[in-house]
Protein backbone atom coordinates (compact mmCIF):
# COMPACT_ATOMS: atom_id res chain seq x y z
CA UNK A 1 0.00 0.00 0.00
CA UNK A 2 1.44 3.43 -0.60
CA UNK A 3 1.22 6.15 1.59
CA UNK A 4 -1.81 9.00 0.92
CA UNK A 5 -1.34 12.74 1.47
CA UNK A 6 -3.52 14.06 4.33
CA UNK A 7 -7.39 14.37 3.31
CA UNK A 8 -10.12 16.50 4.55
CA UNK A 9 -12.06 14.85 7.27
CA UNK A 10 -15.70 15.48 7.99
CA UNK A 11 -16.98 18.93 9.24
CA UNK A 12 -13.62 20.50 10.08
CA UNK A 13 -11.44 17.74 10.65
CA UNK A 14 -8.91 16.21 9.27
CA UNK A 15 -7.42 12.93 8.82
CA UNK A 16 -5.08 10.11 6.48
CA UNK A 17 -5.70 6.67 5.40
CA UNK A 18 -3.46 3.96 6.96
CA UNK A 19 0.06 4.73 5.62
CA UNK A 20 3.02 2.11 5.77
CA UNK A 21 4.72 2.77 9.62
CA UNK A 22 6.94 4.94 9.49
CA UNK A 23 10.02 4.82 12.17
CA UNK A 24 8.90 6.62 15.50
CA UNK A 25 10.52 9.09 18.07
CA UNK A 26 11.07 8.09 21.43
CA UNK A 27 8.20 8.70 23.65
CA UNK A 28 8.25 12.05 25.72
CA UNK A 29 7.51 13.17 29.51
CA UNK A 30 4.21 13.28 30.27
CA UNK A 31 2.66 16.34 32.18
CA UNK A 32 -1.06 15.81 32.59
CA UNK A 33 -3.36 19.23 33.01
CA UNK A 34 -6.34 18.26 34.84
CA UNK A 35 -9.92 20.47 35.06
CA UNK A 36 -12.36 19.29 37.28
CA UNK A 37 -14.13 22.26 39.33
CA UNK A 38 -17.42 21.03 39.18
CA UNK A 39 -18.49 18.94 42.56
CA UNK A 40 -16.84 21.04 44.97
CA UNK A 41 -17.46 20.36 48.91
CA UNK A 42 -19.61 23.35 49.93
CA UNK A 43 -16.80 24.72 52.36
CA UNK A 44 -13.77 23.38 51.10
CA UNK A 45 -12.95 26.01 48.46
CA UNK A 46 -9.15 27.68 47.95
CA UNK A 47 -9.08 31.03 46.94
CA UNK A 48 -6.11 29.93 44.80
CA UNK A 49 -6.43 31.23 41.37
CA UNK A 50 -2.72 29.92 39.88
CA UNK A 51 -1.45 31.72 36.38
CA UNK A 52 -0.28 29.64 33.45
CA UNK A 53 2.97 30.71 34.10
CA UNK A 54 2.79 29.13 37.68
CA UNK A 55 1.77 26.17 35.91
CA UNK A 56 4.85 26.11 33.62
CA UNK A 57 7.03 26.20 36.63
CA UNK A 58 5.35 24.04 38.12
CA UNK A 59 6.16 21.56 35.42
CA UNK A 60 9.81 22.71 35.06
CA UNK A 61 10.31 21.94 38.33
CA UNK A 62 8.75 18.74 38.90
CA UNK A 63 9.47 16.52 35.92
CA UNK A 64 9.52 13.09 35.55
CA UNK A 65 9.46 9.77 33.43
CA UNK A 66 7.00 7.10 33.52
CA UNK A 67 9.52 4.76 32.48
CA UNK A 68 11.95 5.21 35.63
CA UNK A 69 9.49 6.66 37.79
CA UNK A 70 6.09 4.85 38.44
CA UNK A 71 5.49 6.75 41.52
CA UNK A 72 5.90 10.81 40.14
CA UNK A 73 3.28 12.43 39.03
CA UNK A 74 1.68 15.01 36.23
CA UNK A 75 0.42 18.72 36.70
CA UNK A 76 -3.27 19.59 35.41
CA UNK A 77 -5.27 22.49 35.77
CA UNK A 78 -9.19 22.71 35.80
CA UNK A 79 -11.98 24.28 35.45
CA UNK A 80 -16.16 23.50 36.24
CA UNK A 81 -16.30 23.02 32.64
CA UNK A 82 -13.99 20.77 31.62
CA UNK A 83 -15.09 18.58 34.69
CA UNK A 84 -19.26 18.69 33.13
CA UNK A 85 -17.38 17.31 29.64
CA UNK A 86 -15.70 14.51 31.81
CA UNK A 87 -19.31 13.60 33.64
CA UNK A 88 -20.65 13.63 29.87
CA UNK A 89 -18.21 11.56 28.33
CA UNK A 90 -18.54 9.10 30.67
CA UNK A 91 -22.11 8.84 31.30
CA UNK A 92 -24.26 11.26 28.55
CA UNK A 93 -27.58 10.06 29.62
CA UNK A 94 -27.10 10.88 33.67
CA UNK A 95 -24.77 13.46 34.34
CA UNK A 96 -25.61 14.82 38.00
CA UNK A 97 -24.30 17.98 40.11
CA UNK A 98 -23.05 17.53 44.31
CA UNK A 99 -25.84 19.41 45.29
CA UNK A 100 -29.54 20.14 44.53
CA UNK A 101 -30.24 21.96 40.98
CA UNK A 102 -26.38 22.84 40.37
CA UNK A 103 -26.50 20.79 37.25
CA UNK A 104 -29.87 20.72 35.33
CA UNK A 105 -31.13 18.62 31.47
CA UNK A 106 -33.12 20.22 28.60
CA UNK A 107 -33.89 20.51 25.08
CA UNK A 108 -33.23 23.60 23.86
CA UNK A 109 -36.92 24.89 22.33
CA UNK A 110 -35.25 26.75 19.16
CA UNK A 111 -32.45 24.63 18.47
CA UNK A 112 -33.78 21.48 19.53
CA UNK A 113 -30.42 20.44 21.31
CA UNK A 114 -29.81 18.68 24.31
CA UNK A 115 -28.15 20.68 26.72
CA UNK A 116 -26.74 20.50 30.56
CA UNK A 117 -26.59 23.49 32.11
CA UNK A 118 -24.02 24.19 35.53
CA UNK A 119 -24.46 26.65 37.76
CA UNK A 120 -21.97 27.15 40.90
CA UNK A 121 -18.46 28.82 42.46
CA UNK A 122 -16.43 28.31 39.10
CA UNK A 123 -19.18 30.11 37.04
CA UNK A 124 -22.16 29.36 34.38
CA UNK A 125 -21.41 26.67 31.59
CA UNK A 126 -23.68 24.90 29.06
CA UNK A 127 -22.47 22.28 26.93
CA UNK A 128 -25.20 20.80 23.94
CA UNK A 129 -25.42 18.62 21.14
CA UNK A 130 -27.54 18.33 18.44
CA UNK A 131 -30.52 15.98 18.44
CA UNK A 132 -29.96 14.94 15.24
CA UNK A 133 -26.34 14.27 15.39
CA UNK A 134 -26.61 11.02 18.21
CA UNK A 135 -23.09 10.27 19.08
CA UNK A 136 -23.84 10.21 22.32
CA UNK A 137 -25.75 7.22 23.09
CA UNK A 138 -23.44 5.50 25.75
CA UNK A 139 -20.31 6.24 27.01
CA UNK A 140 -17.24 7.23 24.73
CA UNK A 141 -14.58 4.53 25.37
CA UNK A 142 -11.25 6.73 26.51
CA UNK A 143 -12.89 10.04 25.76
CA UNK A 144 -12.28 11.16 29.44
CA UNK A 145 -8.40 10.19 29.28
CA UNK A 146 -7.97 12.02 25.63
CA UNK A 147 -9.49 14.85 26.89
CA UNK A 148 -7.35 14.82 30.02
CA UNK A 149 -4.22 14.17 27.23
CA UNK A 150 -4.76 17.03 25.57
CA UNK A 151 -5.38 19.49 28.07
CA UNK A 152 -1.52 18.17 29.71
CA UNK A 153 -0.65 18.66 26.09
CA UNK A 154 -2.21 22.41 26.30
CA UNK A 155 -0.45 22.93 29.59
CA UNK A 156 2.58 21.81 28.59
CA UNK A 157 2.94 24.34 25.06
CA UNK A 158 1.68 27.76 27.01
CA UNK A 159 -2.16 27.16 25.66
CA UNK A 160 -1.09 27.76 22.15
CA UNK A 161 -3.96 27.51 19.35
CA UNK A 162 -3.27 24.05 18.09
CA UNK A 163 -1.95 21.25 20.53
CA UNK A 164 0.47 19.29 18.98
CA UNK A 165 2.23 15.34 20.09
CA UNK A 166 3.24 12.15 19.09
CA UNK A 167 1.00 9.62 18.24
CA UNK A 168 2.96 6.95 19.99
CA UNK A 169 2.78 9.50 23.05
CA UNK A 170 -0.72 8.04 23.47
CA UNK A 171 0.50 4.01 23.29
CA UNK A 172 4.01 5.57 25.77
CA UNK A 173 0.95 7.13 28.32
CA UNK A 174 -0.98 3.66 28.41
CA UNK A 175 -4.28 4.81 26.75
CA UNK A 176 -3.89 2.75 23.97
CA UNK A 177 -1.80 -0.98 23.04
CA UNK A 178 -0.48 -0.11 20.09
CA UNK A 179 -0.03 2.32 17.17
CA UNK A 180 -2.88 1.37 15.16
CA UNK A 181 -5.59 1.06 18.22
CA UNK A 182 -4.43 4.54 18.86
CA UNK A 183 -4.94 6.03 15.42
CA UNK A 184 -8.44 4.32 15.05
CA UNK A 185 -9.46 5.51 18.49
CA UNK A 186 -8.02 8.58 18.56
CA UNK A 187 -10.04 9.44 15.76
CA UNK A 188 -12.99 8.37 17.09
CA UNK A 189 -12.55 9.85 20.02
CA UNK A 190 -11.78 13.23 18.28
CA UNK A 191 -14.61 13.03 15.86
CA UNK A 192 -17.36 13.19 18.63
CA UNK A 193 -15.99 15.96 20.45
CA UNK A 194 -16.39 17.86 17.43
CA UNK A 195 -20.17 17.28 18.37
CA UNK A 196 -19.94 19.02 21.62
CA UNK A 197 -20.72 22.64 21.89
CA UNK A 198 -19.68 25.01 24.80
CA UNK A 199 -20.84 28.29 25.99
CA UNK A 200 -20.69 29.90 29.53
CA UNK A 201 -19.80 32.88 31.72
CA UNK A 202 -16.34 32.26 34.15
CA UNK A 203 -16.03 33.90 37.53
CA UNK A 204 -12.60 34.78 39.32
CA UNK A 205 -11.59 36.82 41.81
CA UNK A 206 -8.63 39.22 42.50
CA UNK A 207 -8.11 40.70 45.52
CA UNK A 208 -11.47 39.18 46.65
CA UNK A 209 -13.08 41.29 43.12
CA UNK A 210 -15.50 39.04 41.57
CA UNK A 211 -14.55 39.38 37.71
CA UNK A 212 -17.09 37.51 34.81
CA UNK A 213 -16.27 36.93 31.47
CA UNK A 214 -18.70 35.83 29.01
CA UNK A 215 -17.45 33.64 26.10
CA UNK A 216 -19.75 32.96 23.23
CA UNK A 217 -20.70 29.28 21.68
CA UNK A 218 -17.98 27.54 19.85
CA UNK A 219 -17.28 23.94 18.91
CA UNK A 220 -15.00 22.10 21.86
CA UNK A 221 -12.68 20.90 19.19
CA UNK A 222 -12.92 23.42 15.99
CA UNK A 223 -10.27 21.09 13.68
CA UNK A 224 -7.79 17.83 14.25
CA UNK A 225 -5.55 16.13 12.22
CA UNK A 226 -4.38 13.00 12.82
CA UNK A 227 -1.79 10.97 11.05
CA UNK A 228 0.37 7.73 12.09
CA UNK A 229 2.99 9.66 13.06
CA UNK A 230 2.47 13.44 14.29
CA UNK A 231 -1.19 14.80 15.50
CA UNK A 232 -2.74 18.59 16.20
CA UNK A 233 -5.48 19.51 17.48
CA UNK A 234 -7.24 23.12 18.10
CA UNK A 235 -9.48 23.26 21.24
CA UNK A 236 -12.13 25.84 21.74
CA UNK A 237 -10.51 29.35 23.31
CA UNK A 238 -12.95 29.27 26.46
CA UNK A 239 -10.76 26.14 27.73
CA UNK A 240 -7.92 27.37 26.28
CA UNK A 241 -8.19 30.50 28.30
CA UNK A 242 -9.81 29.08 31.26
CA UNK A 243 -7.34 27.72 33.95
CA UNK A 244 -7.69 28.12 37.61
CA UNK A 245 -6.44 25.36 40.14
CA UNK A 246 -2.91 23.15 39.67
CA UNK A 247 -3.10 19.15 41.09
CA UNK A 248 -1.59 16.00 40.94
CA UNK A 249 -2.42 13.31 39.23
CA UNK A 250 0.48 9.69 39.09
CA UNK A 251 1.90 9.05 36.15
CA UNK A 252 0.24 5.51 36.05
CA UNK A 253 -3.45 6.66 36.16
CA UNK A 254 -3.61 6.44 32.39
CA UNK A 255 -3.37 2.43 32.60
CA UNK A 256 -6.10 2.13 34.89
CA UNK A 257 -8.53 -0.75 33.53
CA UNK A 258 -11.95 0.70 34.12
CA UNK A 259 -13.13 4.44 33.03
CA UNK A 260 -15.11 4.82 36.40
CA UNK A 261 -11.55 3.66 38.27
CA UNK A 262 -10.00 6.52 36.01
CA UNK A 263 -12.41 8.94 36.90
CA UNK A 264 -12.62 8.18 40.66
CA UNK A 265 -9.07 8.68 40.35
CA UNK A 266 -9.01 11.50 38.41
CA UNK A 267 -11.68 13.11 41.03
CA UNK A 268 -9.92 12.00 44.50
CA UNK A 269 -6.90 14.14 43.09
CA UNK A 270 -8.95 17.17 42.29
CA UNK A 271 -10.85 17.21 45.35
CA UNK A 272 -7.75 16.67 47.57
CA UNK A 273 -6.05 19.81 45.71
CA UNK A 274 -9.51 21.41 47.22
CA UNK A 275 -9.27 19.56 50.47
CA UNK A 276 -5.43 20.95 50.41
CA UNK A 277 -5.94 22.46 54.07
CA UNK A 278 -7.40 19.47 55.79
CA UNK A 279 -4.77 16.92 54.35
CA UNK A 280 -1.93 19.49 55.92
CA UNK A 281 -3.35 19.09 59.09
CA UNK A 282 -4.21 15.23 59.44
CA UNK A 283 -3.32 13.53 56.23
CA UNK A 284 -6.92 12.86 54.94
CA UNK A 285 -10.18 13.60 53.77
CA UNK A 286 -13.43 11.98 52.95
CA UNK A 287 -15.85 11.78 50.25
CA UNK A 288 -19.44 10.37 50.31
CA UNK A 289 -20.33 7.19 48.58
CA UNK A 290 -23.42 9.15 47.66
CA UNK A 291 -20.95 11.84 45.65
CA UNK A 292 -18.89 9.08 44.14
CA UNK A 293 -22.45 8.05 42.73
CA UNK A 294 -23.05 11.06 41.28
CA UNK A 295 -19.85 11.69 39.85
CA UNK A 296 -19.81 8.55 37.65
CA UNK A 297 -22.81 8.81 36.91
CA UNK A 298 -24.47 5.79 38.12
CA UNK A 299 -28.20 5.11 38.41
CA UNK A 300 -30.26 7.52 41.09
CA UNK A 301 -31.70 4.62 43.98
CA UNK A 302 -35.40 5.82 43.09
CA UNK A 303 -34.85 4.87 39.48
CA UNK A 304 -33.88 1.18 39.98
CA UNK A 305 -35.37 -1.96 41.60
CA UNK A 306 -33.71 -2.46 44.96
CA UNK A 307 -33.22 -6.36 43.82
CA UNK A 308 -30.09 -4.48 41.40
CA UNK A 309 -28.96 -2.14 44.14
CA UNK A 310 -25.77 -4.43 44.26
CA UNK A 311 -25.72 -4.99 40.93
CA UNK A 312 -25.71 -1.22 39.38
CA UNK A 313 -24.83 1.01 42.31
CA UNK A 314 -23.00 -0.18 44.88
CA UNK A 315 -20.88 -3.08 42.75
CA UNK A 316 -19.57 -0.73 40.02
CA UNK A 317 -18.09 2.22 43.06
CA UNK A 318 -16.17 -1.10 45.23
CA UNK A 319 -14.98 -2.36 41.77
CA UNK A 320 -13.55 0.86 40.95
CA UNK A 321 -12.04 1.57 44.30
CA UNK A 322 -10.67 -2.06 44.18
CA UNK A 323 -8.94 -1.40 40.65
CA UNK A 324 -7.24 2.00 41.99
CA UNK A 325 -6.19 0.08 45.28
CA UNK A 326 -4.77 -2.92 43.44
CA UNK A 327 -2.86 -1.49 40.62
CA UNK A 328 0.81 -2.35 40.88
CA UNK A 329 2.36 0.93 40.70
CA UNK A 330 0.00 2.64 43.53
CA UNK A 331 1.63 4.31 46.15
CA UNK A 332 1.12 7.25 48.50
CA UNK A 333 -2.40 6.83 48.49
CA UNK A 334 -4.79 5.20 50.15
CA UNK A 335 -8.82 4.57 49.69
CA UNK A 336 -10.70 3.25 52.54
CA UNK A 337 -14.79 2.54 52.40
CA UNK A 338 -16.39 3.39 55.67
CA UNK A 339 -19.85 2.40 56.08
CA UNK A 340 -21.86 -0.14 57.93
CA UNK A 341 -21.61 -3.66 56.23
CA UNK A 342 -24.71 -4.72 57.51
CA UNK A 343 -26.37 -1.57 55.64
CA UNK A 344 -30.14 -2.63 55.52
CA UNK A 345 -31.05 -0.10 52.35
CA UNK A 346 -29.23 1.25 49.49
CA UNK A 347 -29.38 4.84 50.84
CA UNK A 348 -27.91 3.67 54.47
CA UNK A 349 -24.87 2.77 52.12
CA UNK A 350 -24.47 6.01 50.37
CA UNK A 351 -24.38 8.06 53.64
CA UNK A 352 -21.00 6.44 54.28
CA UNK A 353 -17.78 7.79 52.65
CA UNK A 354 -14.21 7.05 52.03
CA UNK A 355 -11.08 8.12 53.60
CA UNK A 356 -8.68 9.17 51.61
CA UNK A 357 -4.60 9.44 52.96
CA UNK A 358 -2.20 11.00 51.22
CA UNK A 359 1.63 10.44 51.70
CA UNK A 360 5.33 11.01 50.52
CA UNK A 361 5.45 13.26 47.58
CA UNK A 362 1.48 13.81 47.02
CA UNK A 363 1.01 15.40 50.83
CA UNK A 364 4.26 17.14 50.17
CA UNK A 365 2.69 18.95 47.11
CA UNK A 366 -0.90 19.19 48.74
CA UNK A 367 0.74 20.67 52.09
CA UNK A 368 2.17 23.28 50.04
CA UNK A 369 -0.37 24.51 48.25
CA UNK A 370 -1.87 24.85 51.15
CA UNK A 371 0.66 27.11 52.87
CA UNK A 372 0.09 29.09 49.50
CA UNK A 373 -3.13 28.99 50.03
CA UNK A 374 -2.78 30.41 53.99
CA UNK A 375 -0.06 32.70 52.83
CA UNK A 376 -2.20 34.48 50.15
CA UNK A 377 -5.56 34.71 52.60
CA UNK A 378 -3.21 36.67 55.14
CA UNK A 379 -1.71 39.02 52.41
CA UNK A 380 -5.62 39.97 51.41
CA UNK A 381 -6.20 40.80 55.05
CA UNK A 382 -3.66 42.50 55.57
CA UNK A 383 -4.20 44.78 52.43
CA UNK A 384 -7.79 44.94 53.85
CA UNK A 385 -6.82 46.26 57.13
CA UNK A 386 -4.20 48.39 55.72
CA UNK A 387 -6.57 50.27 53.96
CA UNK A 388 -8.72 50.34 56.66
CA UNK A 389 -6.46 52.23 58.86
CA UNK A 390 -5.78 54.37 55.98
CA UNK A 391 -9.26 55.54 55.65
CA UNK A 392 -10.12 55.87 59.45
CA UNK A 393 -6.82 58.11 59.72
CA UNK A 394 -7.51 60.26 56.94
CA UNK A 395 -11.62 60.51 58.34
CA UNK A 396 -9.84 61.27 61.86
CA UNK A 397 -7.77 63.85 59.79
CA UNK A 398 -10.72 65.43 58.29
CA UNK A 399 -12.37 65.59 61.63
CA UNK A 400 -9.75 67.29 63.36
CA UNK A 401 -9.03 69.71 60.95
CA UNK A 402 -9.39 73.48 62.44
CA UNK A 403 -12.18 75.57 60.91
CA UNK A 404 -11.02 78.44 58.85
CA UNK A 405 -11.06 81.55 60.96
CA UNK A 406 -14.26 84.37 60.56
Amino acid sequence: MTAKEPVKGKGLSEGTDKPPRPLYQSGQNIYVFFCIDNNIIPGTETSIHETHSNQKTHSEQKTHSIENNTDSYFYLSGTALTNLIKQFLNAPVRVEGIRRGQVTSSEDRVTKEFCITYKGNGGEYKISVKREEKPFVRRVQNGTKILNFLLEKLNAQNCQEATDFLLSELVEAGIYANLDSAYRGLKNVLDKLMHIYIEGTVTTYEKRKRKEKSNVKTALIAQWRVTYKDCSVVLSPLIRNSVSYITILPNWSYTLPSENSYLLLDYIYYLARQNADKIRERNYFTIRLETIRRHLGLIAPADVHKSNYNKLIVEPIDAAITAIEKHKARKNLMITPMYNHDYKNIYEYLDGYVKIILTGEAFEYMAERALESEKQRKAVEKRIETAKVKALAKKLEIVDKPLPSA
